[in-house]
């Protein structure tokens, strides 16, 4: 989906921001199918939840990078 965001050429540092941002998105993806595993995709507190959590993509993006930090 977010495939050649950063251009052809990305840097280290954006194709690292790109998989975090992929994972943060796969998250709230699979949260919002969590929520809504009735098969309803009206079931209540769907919307809700994932409007709650895409506002934060960054903010969750940032702390899948800060876990990814090695610390010796």
């Amino acid at each position: 989906m977010l495939d050649n965001y950063f251009g052809p050429r990305p840097t280290q540092a954006e194709q690292q921001r790109l998989l975090a941002v992929q994972a943060a998105l796969e998250l709230v993806q699979a949260t919002s199918a969590v929520s809504g595993e009735t098969g309803n995709s009206t079931a209540p507190g769907t919307v809700p939840n994932l409007a709650l959590v895409s506002r934060d993509i960054a903010g969750l993006a940032d702390a899948i990078q800060a876990a990814l930090v090695v610390r010796e």
